[in-house]
């Protein structure tokens, strides 16, 4: 199932400005120690995950125009 539109004159933009805003949020992210279930955050695999994150969201930005 897909949610959102995919139109260009919807109130918020529709998919592809969602994603777009995302997008820009996610490369200002910026890491922070943290402790989850009993584990450390590792900033080596934090920034993998990003990065491949930003790759995805770029790909279906470009996919959409």
């Amino acid at each position: 199932m897909r949610h959102g539109k995919n139109r260009k004159y919807s109130a918020t933009g529709g998919r592809k400005a969602r994603r777009e805003r995302a997008l820009e949020r996610l490369k200002k992210s910026k890491f922070t120690p943290k402790t989850i279930k009993g584990k450390e955050r590792n900033e080596k695999n934090w920034t993998k995950k990003k990065e491949a994150q930003i790759e995805r969201l770029e790909e279906r930005v470009r996919v959409l125009s």
